[in-house]
This record gives structure tokens, C-alpha cells and sequence, in this order.
């Protein structure tokens, strides 16, 4: 099981497209969070808002660009409903697994700009009527806001 939300790529022009100038910016989706209940909506906050200020503390050349932030996370946290939210991540993919082993690859979607090259995964096991579960929070910024960005500030 699956729960994406957050910036993903352009796409042809919509009632949802916006623009920054004459630039057309990621498209961003936060159906899948929005229809969770409060309390699991808030609960999710707390682990999104502690991996931000994980990520802070051991890498301090992260997330640099106050623009892009505003821009981008602080768009994206609105659209949750947590406006308030100190989180600068771009996207974030949530994932249920049973029995399944994680084979080494390459996030090719996630940003490689220096300080947007961060990603935190939160993982824990939760055993459900004997049946073992792996949950996974990924947070992450995408190279879909990089790119569109870097040309805004060109």
C-alpha cells in the first residue's frame, strides 16, 4: 500500500497550474493526505516536522534558499493544512510492506542540488493479528522543483 503527496511534474496546462513569471511550475498533489483523519494527519506532522529539524541539525548547509522554500514547502504544507508547518521537504511517499526486501537503486526523482540532496526514511515494524508489517516514511525534495526553480533565478 501506497500514500504519495507533494510536487511531481509538470503537466499539461489545468485549472491546478501555476506559474512563477512565464514559468510553469511542478504540479503538486495532496489528495492522498488530505483525506486521513486528523489524528493520523497529526501524527504523520510530528514525524515530517522531527526529521526536519533531524536533517538540520547534522547537515547544516541544508535546504539554503529561503525562496525556494516559500515557494515550494511552505506552498506545499498550506495545501496540507499546516501552514505552520517548518518542514521544507518536497515530497513525501509512505509505504506499507509485508515480506518484501528493499533492493539497492537510485532516487533519479530526488534533487541533487547541494543542501537539497537530503532524503530521511523512517521505517518501523508493526506485527498486525501475527503478521509482520514494515511502514516507511520517505521526505525528500525533488529535482521536478529544482529545475523549474533554477530557472526562475536565472
Amino acid at each position: 500500500i501506497r500514500c504519495r503527496f507533494g510536487f511531481g511534474q509538470s503537466q499539461k496546462t489545468s485549472d491546478a497550474t501555476w506559474y512563477v513569471g512565464e514559468d510553469k511550475m511542478p504540479s503538486l498533489n495532496v489528495e492522498s493526505f488530505t483525506a486521513m483523519s486528523k489524528s493520523l494527519k497529526r501524527q504523520l506532522m510530528t514525524v515530517i516536522e522531527s526529521s526536519q529539524v533531524f536533517v538540520e541539525h547534522h547537515y547544516k548547509d541544508s535546504f539554503p534558499d529561503q525562496r525556494r522554500t516559500t515557494l515550494f514547502a511552505g506552498r506545499l504544507n498550506c495545501a496540507l493544512g499546516f501552514p505552520r508547518s517548518r518542514a521544507k521537504f518536497e515530497y513525501y511517499d509512505i509505504v506499507l510492506s509485508r515480506n518484501t526486501i528493499l533492493r539497492k537503486h537510485i532516487d533519479h526523482k530526488n534533487d541533487h542540488r547541494d543542501g537539497y540532496n537530503h532524503c530521511v526514511v523512517y521505517s518501523f515494524f508493526q506485527k498486525i493479528d501475527g503478521v509482520e508489517y514494515r511502514v516507511s516514511i520517505v521526505m525528500t525534495t525533488r529535482s521536478t522543483v529544482g529545475c523549474p526553480y533554477d530557472k526562475i533565478i536565472a
